[in-house]
């Protein structure tokens, strides 16, 4: 597993340095702010909507933003099977920006999207870090959660995220100010409408279309549902690699491969468990150690008990 876990550069360029420029590319709900532009890349951009559709969906946009709207190639039907049946299409990367998260059925999608994928094929996921976002406040979705939904139908789970969505999130999403801890905003919605929306979601759950984040993830919250999806051997992906949210940034990345090897492959399963426990104690660590040399920084007089304690071990 190949991994960059400095906290200075940002999972998007991380992990746009590993898409070979050579493979084919599937960019799903690019809209306005593609990762991959097609002058650089074998690119093609999938969505739920048309370009026109978006355009009227996002009418709220800038002008110059509804501009940039990707042309969309492929319009999105019940599944990638479905939209790509009857093609000879096959791509080597999908890649998607902040848009799982939207995604009421994550395993179902992992699945779907083998269809289209080449041997080997890759996924390159770029996800929000709730930490720094509106949901704060949230809790952290779980492999339960995702299993739950997977197993027992999206009407049986999706409308607890729903509420968890509309009581807990806050309006400020200005990442800076989460990590300079600066912000103040809390919670602090009224419930009786909140309770309104939920009720109205569940009664005409089939016609509901809900915009918002269903799921929310921390960066080594995520690596604990990749080491569970693992564990549960539901999915034939290895993770290659992983990238976590660096200081001042919203936003951590994962790159899954196609490999049928390790559903059959017990112990390739647990050393990518293990590998991926170790990866979240790093992160851990250097975030801990991050803290620390910035307490530092700003405490001259703790600078200075440091450096007499340095200089009396030394003799």
């Amino acid at each position: 597993m190949e991994n960059d876990l400095s906290l200075n550069e940002t999972a998007r360029n991380k992990m746009m340095n590993k898409v070979n420029r050579d493979g084919k590319v599937l960019e799903i709900g690019a809209l306005h702010n593609p990762l991959f532009k097609k002058n650089d890349y074998d690119v093609y951009y999938a969505d739920i909507l048309s370009t026109n559709e978006l355009k009227e969906r996002f009418s709220y946009f800038r002008p110059e933003l509804i501009e940039r709207i990707v042309s969309v190639d492929y319009v999105l039907k019940d599944s990638y099977y479905d939209t790509f049946k009857g093609t000879d299409m096959k791509f080597d990367y999908i890649v998607s920006s902040h848009v799982l998260e939207h995604m009421p059925n994550p395993i179902d999608y992992l699945f779907d999207i083998t269809t289209i994928l080449n041997e080997n094929g890759k996924v390159c996921l770029l996800l929000p870090d709730k930490e720094f976002t509106f949901d704060h406040y949230r809790e952290n979705s779980s492999i339960a959660d995702w299993f739950d939904v997977y197993k027992r139908g999206e009407e049986n789970n999706i409308p607890r995220l729903f509420l968890d969505a509309e009581l807990c999130k806050v309006n400020e999403n200005d990442y800076i100010k989460y990590w300079n801890k600066t912000f103040s905003k809390y919670p602090n919605h009224d419930i009786s409408t909140v309770l309104e929306k939920y009720d109205d979601f569940i009664n005409d759950f089939d016609n509901s279309n809900y915009d918002g984040h269903y799921w929310v993830f921390t960066d080594r919250s995520f690596l604990g549902i990749l080491a569970n999806l693992i564990r549960l051997n539901i999915l034939p992906y290895k993770v290659v690699s992983f990238f976590p949210t660096a200081v001042n940034d919203n936003t951590f990345g994962v790159i899954l491969e196609l490999d049928y090897n390790i559903v059959d492959n017990l112990n390739f399963r647990q050393e990518q468990i293990n590998e991926l426990y170790k990866i979240s104690e790093d992160i851990e660590r250097k975030r801990f150690e991050m803290s620390v040399e910035s307490i530092i920084q700003e405490n001259t007089e703790l600078k200075a008990t440091i450096k007499t304690i340095i200089n009396i071990i030394k003799k």
